[in-house]
């Protein structure tokens, strides 16, 4: 429900932590929560990096309820690499249903075959590539860069 925008923050805490007492306040598990947001900063380089070559359009699909999802957004500066976030929380479904990547797909006029979806988890991968998507399981930015390349796209 969380991810998919069916509840908020406070009322998925509500629901998780606080149904009983804790030595905490909600703001700090908040806090707590927001910090474990950790950037993977050379990965974020090779994507800015492709976003200004202006040659690509860059989009995510990714699974976030929508306060973790801005609070990302805002901290590492994902705004400024990507142009659309089809995110679980905004369009109701969730990473590996097909319809995630369907709607990605309409709402950007992306064509598949001129798509590359990258996910670390080999399960997302597969609906994106039962739509004839290219696809590539990422592990780190410097195998990202190679993989990128290997796929013609310039790095």
């Amino acid at each position: 429900m969380w991810e998919t925008g069916g509840m908020s923050l406070d009322q998925y805490l509500e629901h998780t932590v606080f149904y009983r007492a804790h030595p905490f306040t909600r703001e700090d598990f908040r806090a707590f929560m927001m910090r474990q947001s950790i950037p993977f900063p050379e990965t974020i380089a090779v994507a800015r990096h492709l976003a200004s070559t202006c040659r690509y359009r860059m989009m995510t699909i990714n699974n976030e309820s929508a306060e973790l999802n801005a609070h990302r957004l805002q901290v590492f500066g994902l705004r400024d690499i990507f142009d659309a976030f089809f995110t679980s929380c905004w369009v109701g479904v969730l990473k590996p249903s097909r319809q995630i990547y369907e709607r990605a797909l309409a709402m950007s006029q992306a064509e598949p075959a001129a798509a590359v979806f990258i996910d670390d988890r080999e399960h997302n991968l597969k609906t994106a590539r039962g739509l004839g998507m290219h696809t590539i399981l990422y592990q780190d930015a410097s195998r990202l860069r190679r993989d990128l390349a290997a796929l013609a796209v310039a790095i």
